[in-house]
């Protein structure tokens, strides 16, 4: 199909649709139009494609003036920006080239368990690991916090830390993996065998991750002259980025005040948002904040320095927690094929509210929404949710300023 043709059959599409009387029946139409189109644009087109999409999404009223506007404004940066010559640094090829290196690194051992020592189950518990691989390509940003935090203290010869780095992509695969078995993700564990097999994955993926963590600082001891006490305080920071992540998640799905339910509503919102942010802190900030506090030390960094990039990790995961939280609200076909369906995600739309967790934006939602909207949000609590109630949801999401507060 060439340009012309894919912008002229999408013009007609969004004339018919405006023209037509506004329903609910255009709702899966708009996102339909959006995600064909887009992904059939050719790069040069892309923007045009983009500010069409948008452009009927809005008069549609499917999307608030301030999604609508924001994402223009982006679109005017874009155009602003695409002639200017590119930075020497490119973000993007460093993340790549440091992910795939890690990966490479790491996957030179996992081969062996392959074969050698745990044929038949290795299959099993290294699923999540291979998953983010091959759906992200590598592109992943793990492995490049502990790199930039070593490169930006002083550190050299980055490529010494591909096991490390890879092994902060595969720890955090183990909180994936226990998260399928405490979330139930996509009914897996309604299966008592099926259960057992994950529980013993979570334990294989741990017990093999801290050998390999021991052997490799014991080799890079030496190449960075690490004393016993650093090698002391990186063995720490390692085994808190799964224990802490497990307490999170515990604090997430047991925590009686982040149960979505009308008692709920009436918490005071400085309690909430402490009650919240733990357990964000506890799920995703810490995690960062280690591995930027492991880059460091790696690089011989002062104290003061290690503070500042424990600081930064936990400040900006904590931050991607919430960011998680507000995502949870994109409906599941405008993710198709995009790299983030994965076996460890709920493959339904709005998965917090169906398992009743009151998140930071369905927080806000409830407590501004008028009658009729609150009543709408808490029944569907414990159910799938459709793509033209989860539109509505997200229309709520705008309207009540949940949106805006979240991001605050």
């Amino acid at each position: 199909m060439t340009n012309s043709t894919n912008l002229f059959r999408l013009s007609q599409e969004v004339n018919a649709l405006n023209k037509s009387k506004f329903s609910r029946e255009n709702d899966e139409r708009a996102y339909s139009i959006s995600t064909k189109y887009v992904q059939l644009a050719e790069p040069d087109e892309y923007t045009l494609a983009i500010r069409l999409v948008l452009s009927l999404q809005q008069e549609e009223k499917l999307i608030g003036k301030y999604w609508y506007s924001n994402y223009m404004s982006q679109l005017e940066l874009k155009t602003e920006t695409d002639d200017i010559e590119k930075s020497s640094w490119d973000y993007h090829s460093y993340k790549q080239e440091t992910s795939s290196f890690s990966f490479d690194r790491l996957n030179q051992k996992i081969a062996r368990l392959d074969s050698d020592i745990y044929p038949g189950i290795s299959a099993l518990y290294n699923l999540v690991y291979k998953d983010r691989q091959i759906q992200r390509g590598g592109d992943l940003m793990r492995p490049v916090n502990i790199r930039a935090a070593f490169e930006a203290c002083g550190g050299e010869n980055w490529h010494e830390l591909g096991v490390i780095m890879g092994l902060a992509e595969y720890l955090n695969c183990v909180t994936y993996t226990e998260n399928i078995v405490i979330d139930n993700k996509n009914g897996k564990m309604a299966d008592g065998e099926e259960r057992k097999k994950w529980v013993i994955a979570i334990g294989l993926q741990s017990r093999q991750a801290s050998s390999w963590l021991y052997s490799e600082l014991f080799r890079l001891k030496p190449i960075f002259d690490l004393s016993d006490f650093d090698i002391e305080k990186l063995l720490i920071l390692f085994q808190n980025l799964v224990l802490q992540t497990t307490q999170g998640q515990f604090i997430d799905n047991f925590e009686p005040k982040l149960i979505l339910n009308i008692e709920n509503i009436d918490l005071p919102e400085a309690e909430f948002v402490e009650i919240y942010f733990k357990r964000s802190f506890l799920m995703s900030g810490i995690f960062y904040g280690n591995l930027a506090q492991i880059g460091g030390i790696f690089a011989r960094a002062s104290p003061l320095k290690l503070q500042v990039l424990k600081e930064f990790g936990d400040t900006f995961a904590t931050g991607l927690q919430a960011i998680n939280d507000l995502a949870d609200f994109v409906p599941r076909m405008l993710k198709a094929g995009t790299g983030t369906e994965k076996e460890y995600k709920d493959n339904d739309n709005c998965p917090d509210i169906r398992n009743q967790k009151m998140t930071l934006p369905i927080y806000y939602m409830l407590k501004n929404a008028n009658h009729d909207d609150r009543d709408f949000i808490l029944g569907l609590a414990g159910k799938s949710i459709s793509l033209v109630d989860n539109l509505r949801l997200i229309k709520i999401l705008f309207d009540t300023g949940a949106f805006q507060k979240c991001k605050a």
